[in-house]
């Protein structure tokens, strides 16, 4: 499978391994404090329901990279702003809507 991104400057296509790699680099050097405590949640949410032990490796990463993109979504639809004990009392404002210049596709 590939992806074909259209640039302002010329196309690019990358394959999956291209992909993830791009993805995981960007997850490692921008995770945000909320996600610590959204992942607990979820961990606990799965727990309860008791998800964790009748899905396997691939159904349980699918479920946390979809979360994750409707997350995402929601995000960017709303004008949220994130106020909590878990966050030390922090304000996340989530209207900086803006793609990276720097990198067109991320």
């Amino acid at each position: 499978m590939k992806w074909n991104i259209k640039t302002s400057t010329e196309p690019l296509s990358l394959t999956r391994e291209q992909l993830l790699d791009m993805l995981m680099s960007k997850v490692i050097s921008s995770t945000k404090p909320e996600f610590t405590t959204l992942v607990s949640s979820f961990n606990n949410f799965l727990q309860s329901k008791k998800t964790m032990s009748t899905c396997n490796i691939d159904q349980l990463m699918t479920m946390g990279f979809t979360v994750g993109y409707y997350y995402r979504v929601f995000l960017e639809k709303n004008n949220v702003e994130i106020i909590g004990e878990e966050l030390d009392d922090n304000v996340v404002e989530s209207s900086d809507n803006s793609t990276n210049n720097q990198n067109p596709i991320l």
